[in-house]
């Protein structure tokens, strides 16, 4: 965690500085085609402006990258599955199947998955793909990295409480994208529900 917390602080500035330049750059030595999708400025500065030899290596840079990132989820999702779904709920039911054949199968249909996606986000001519994986990321990141922080930093939390956690916070974040007032009411009514068992938690006179 701290070490993906130290790269963050690299690799944030360095992309979004990278997106920065470029659009500097289109605004005062270039321009780009008429409708053209911003999401693709980086592959189309480099097979514009870039020698050829030295595109090629970044191309084959930029799909060696994607693919690496690629093949870490879907692994990280198999393993997922197996791990937390299978082994603890249904082992019982899968006791006879071997675990790498269903990590594979898993692997499979993800991909599939992501795949079908992408060809559906290039049809479409998507070209707010980023902001819509911001989004997606606000609505669950933040959620999810209080989940880990709550698992890391206190022995109080249980499967019920996290779980609803989640569900409110995706809740509010949801709300917060259509009424900023909405989204001031949701954050008021978790502060009162801290304080409150917080005060419930601090006031219970232990047993004898």
């Amino acid at each position: 965690m701290y070490t993906n917390g130290w790269l963050a602080l690299i690799t944030i500035p360095l992309f979004f500085g990278m997106g920065t330049i470029l659009y500097s750059f289109y605004q005062h030595s270039a321009s780009l085609p008429a409708g053209f999708n911003t999401s693709a400025v980086v592959p189309y500065f480099v097979i514009t402006q870039m020698p050829a030899g030295v595109a090629g290596l970044v191309i084959a840079g930029i799909f060696a990258a994607a693919q690496s990132t690629i093949a870490s989820s879907l692994n990280a999702i198999s393993s997922c599955v197996i791990t937390d779904f299978k082994q603890r709920f249904f082992n019982d039911k899968f006791k006879n199947s071997n675990d790498v054949t269903l990590a594979r199968g898993i692997i499979i249909l993800a991909g599939l998955l992501g795949l079908a996606v992408a060809i559906y986000l290039l049809m479409g001519n998507a070209s707010q793909i980023w902001n819509l994986f911001l989004s997606v990321t606000g609505i669950f990141g933040v959620p999810i990295a209080g989940i880990f922080a709550v698992g890391i930093f206190t022995k109080r939390a249980n499967t019920v409480g996290v779980l609803t956690g989640l569900v409110l916070s995706v809740g509010i974040i949801i709300l917060g994208t259509s009424n900023e007032y909405l989204f001031i009411i949701g954050c008021l009514c978790c502060v009162c529900l801290i304080l409150h068992s917080k005060l419930r938690y601090q006031l219970v006179i232990p047993k004898p």
